[in-house]
């Protein structure tokens, strides 16, 4: 969640700080499910096909298509993170819904502060070393400093929302107070991404009918 909340944004680079925590967590997760405690990891195509994608800017870099070898070992570093990403992901375990739960919080709260920023950001009153400076122009885009970005960390947090208000973790009134909060950092981004992101959402939870989900947890 620090990730997503962390206010540090430098030149060159200015996702670095963020991107480092989110690495940082992957290796410690990757390592509790490398040591068989957390269940099974479902193999299937997919991390093949990633892993064998993951050396593929190596190897341009040795055929010169790449002319420096840092950046192709960035392009390598991130798709080897997608693919423990994935294996993460993947494990199948007897608390899978702990763990979903856990995530899902995690998810609302950052979008929740991350909202709250932005509106702070929007009325100029970002006089705070927790809060991002704020350059204008008219779209927000709270800690992460990306207007894109933002949106899309609120529509997952108003996903996460639902999930605990199905799974009765949320009371009905705290997730619509915090479902208009998060639309109107939403609206704030100005981002075309969220319209996108949320036609998506609208054919999966309209047209493709989750009845797997409702078998899997009305299991348990």
């Amino acid at each position: 969640m620090a990730a997503f909340l962390i206010p540090n944004h430098y030149l060159p680079w200015i996702a670095f700080h963020s991107e480092l925590l989110a690495f940082l967590a992957l290796p410690i997760a990757f390592a509790v499910v490398a040591t068989g405690r957390c269940g099974v990891v479902r193999m299937g195509l997919l991390p093949i096909v990633i892993a064998v994608c993951s050396t593929i800017p190596l190897v341009q870099y040795s055929l010169g298509l790449i002319a420096y070898f840092g950046d192709a070992l960035m392009y390598s570093l991130y798709l080897f993170a997608f693919l423990g990403a994935y294996l993460v992901g993947a494990t199948k375990n007897e608390n899978d819904l702990d763990w979903l739960r856990y995530f899902c919080w995690a998810i609302y709260c950052a979008g929740l502060i991350s909202a709250y920023i932005a509106v702070v950001q929007w009325l100029r009153l970002e006089h705070s070393i927790f809060i991002a400076d704020y350059g204008g122009g008219g779209r927000v885009g709270a800690n992460l400093a990306q207007p894109n970005n933002l949106a899309t960390l609120l529509l997952m947090s108003g996903v996460a929302a639902g999930y605990l208000c199905y799974r009765q973790y949320l009371k009905p009134w705290m997730f619509w107070c915090s479902l208009v909060l998060l639309l109107i950092g939403v609206c704030m981004t100005q981002s075309r991404t969220a319209l996108v992101s949320a036609f998506f959402l609208y054919l999966t939870f309209n047209f493709i009918k989750p009845f797997s989900l409702q078998r899997k947890y009305t299991a348990h």
